[in-house]
């Protein structure tokens, strides 16, 4: 794929499949109806956005930033989902996403974005490095499911 020609846009529920082969490469299963309430759901709520990078006819990565406050550092943005297609990673897509919340950041007069990343994601760790992120915390994320 060739990642001259590229188009940020936000995303619609046409883009839900697509979303869905993106997330499996990173092992998130959702189906395309799950997809579609979860974009719906994100369309409604304030500070929220959803962008994709478009290559041809085709959904290349796509990232997912919020606004957040918070108490113990202000309010920030938080990059919640940035994935680029398993085939042209390391071609510059993901610093074209990641670009688009540190705009919004900006934009929005907000001192920072900030991010998690899974512990095993070496090289996702090593890409944030680059872009001019550092490590600030290590935590663990702890979860209860409900219903």
């Amino acid at each position: 794929m060739d990642t001259t020609d590229i188009r940020i846009r936000s995303l619609n529920e046409d883009d839900a499949a697509r979303m869905c082969e993106l997330n499996r490469q990173l092992g998130y299963e959702a189906g395309v109806p799950e997809m579609k309430q979860r974009m719906k759901q994100l369309a409604t709520t304030g500070g929220h956005w959803l962008r994709g990078a478009q290559i041809a006819d085709t959904l290349a990565g796509f990232i997912h930033f919020y606004q957040r406050p918070s108490i113990e550092t202000g309010a920030g943005l938080v990059v919640q989902s940035l994935l680029v297609d398993a085939a042209i990673r390391g071609r510059g897509l993901g610093r074209i996403l990641l670009g688009e919340a540190e705009t919004m950041a900006r934009e929005l007069g907000l001192a920072s974005v900030g991010l998690a990343s899974r512990v095993e994601r070496e090289d996702a760790h090593a890409f944030y490095i680059r872009q001019g992120y550092a490590v600030t915390a290590t935590s663990r994320y702890f979860r209860k499911a409900i219903g």
